[in-house]
């Protein structure tokens, strides 16, 4: 399923533009052709969106193309890591190339430069040969008369993405509710000696937010931060400082006025906290920097037996950030699956439906691999398709779905 390829490009953008400016690619001379990748990738970024809203609508050559950019990603991907790998240990002080050697440009014993050079020739040679594709693909939207998202639409949809303490419809399963249970007690569990960290990673669209926002909403959990600041922030990739601060302050109980400058709202947010007891959620954490570097000091001024709750893709994360508890969400089984997809599809009258079609739809279940989002996505889609066989067998047949390996593939190498 092409789940979210227009916001999974737009995270590996940002990576490249990471990638380019760090030292282990640096040493090997390739970071402005990653730039172009970059440049090439954000084009095709652009019709994203229209793409994967036409792509399972039985579109060949829509889907064609989108399974090309796959395929070229995973060799953008295998590329960016061979680069950090070698790069490294060009770096290694175990290197027979050290970082003095490099600095004055000589090397020790020749092969090792040799093989430096040669490596340097074979991935820029890689990485043009992957760009003149890109431009190709990038090129070729306009045959497939794919429009492009206009810029105010852009930002509304990155806006839309912001999650709420809201809980999600269409729930199922008794494992969300004994995660939730148990890890709503774990954060009540008294500790007078320091503000602790907890934490749920996963895969994206396996249902962090959902178990989050369960937590969020628990009886015995808002009865133990009774008339207490219950606070929830969307972190995300773009944060802004100024903004997170403002809110984490006006949830607390604070004004901030029209103050935006860090260095006047970090105290204001260390006053509003100070001898309170909170509880914090931090939703889709891509950096632990937005703990080290802006929230950490601020909010040492609050109670000891004061919570804070991320959700996060990575789990070096929630390590970095010194979690003492780190949840890792599970895939849904095939039967809250299916009945997920069931309750999104169906209505009550219409058990001889879910019946006829409980085959295919228990297929379509097995490729959503047990993901949340996935599910939804599809019972988003086969709600507005008629309910036979052969509408069902189009949509399991797309194929889209291998895009949604490939982003599975990203996340596990990411962790």
């Amino acid at each position: 399923m092409a789940l979210n390829l227009d916001a999974f490009v737009s995270s590996f953008c940002k990576m490249l533009l990471t990638s380019a400016k760090e030292e282990v690619v640096k040493i090997l001379g390739v970071p402005n052709e990653i730039k172009k990748l970059h440049k090439w990738l954000e084009m095709i970024q652009d019709v994203l969106a229209d793409a994967e809203n036409r792509c399972l609508e039985d579109n060949q050559p829509i889907n064609r193309w989108l399974n090309e950019l796959r395929d070229l990603m995973y060799d953008a991907d295998d590329i960016i890591d061979e680069c950090r790998i070698e790069g490294e240990k060009l770096l290694s002080p175990n290197s027979s190339i050290s970082r003095r050697a490099e600095s004055v440009r000589c090397c020790y014993p020749p092969i090792a430069c040799l093989h430096k050079v040669r490596f340097r020739h074979e991935i820029g040679k890689r990485i043009k040969d992957l760009n003149r594709e890109l431009e190709q693909l990038a090129k070729r939207k306009d045959n497939l008369h794919l429009i492009p998202a206009p810029r105010d639409d852009r930002y509304k949809s990155r806006i839309s993405r912001k999650t709420s303490p809201i809980v999600e419809p269409n729930l199922v399963g008794e494992k969300i509710k004994d995660d939730t249970r148990r890890l709503a007690d774990l954060l009540i569990k008294k500790d007078d000696e320091k503000i602790q960290v907890f934490a749920i990673v996963g895969m994206g669209g396996i249902g962090k937010t959902t178990l989050a926002q369960k937590i969020y909403n628990d009886e015995k959990l808002r009865n133990n931060f009774n008339q207490m600041p219950q606070i929830w922030l969307c972190v995300s990739q773009d944060f802004s400082e100024s903004n997170l601060l403002r809110s984490i302050i006006k949830q607390a109980g604070g004004d901030p006025g029209e103050a935006k400058e860090k260095e006047v709202l970090e105290p204001m947010l260390s006053q509003v906290i100070t001898n309170k007891k909170f509880f914090l959620i931090l939703d889709d954490v891509w950096d632990a920097q937005v703990w080290d570097e802006l929230l950490r000091k601020p909010l040492q001024s609050g109670l000891a037996n004061s919570r804070i709750l991320i959700t996060s893709r990575h789990e070096a994360i929630a390590r970095q950030m010194r979690a003492v508890y780190i949840h890792k969400v599970e895939q849904l089984s095939q039967k809250d699956g299916w009945s997920l997809i069931c309750r999104m599809v169906f209505k009550e009258c219409e058990e001889g439906d879910m019946h006829v079609l409980s085959g295919v739809g228990m297929r379509i279940v097995e490729k959503c691999d047990g993901l949340p989002l996935a599910l939804r996505t599809v019972g988003g889609v086969l709600r507005t398709k008629e309910k036979r066989h052969s509408e069902w067998e189009k949509v399991l047949s797309s194929p889209a779905w291998s895009l949604q390996n490939f982003q599975k593939r990203r996340w596990a190498h990411c962790t």
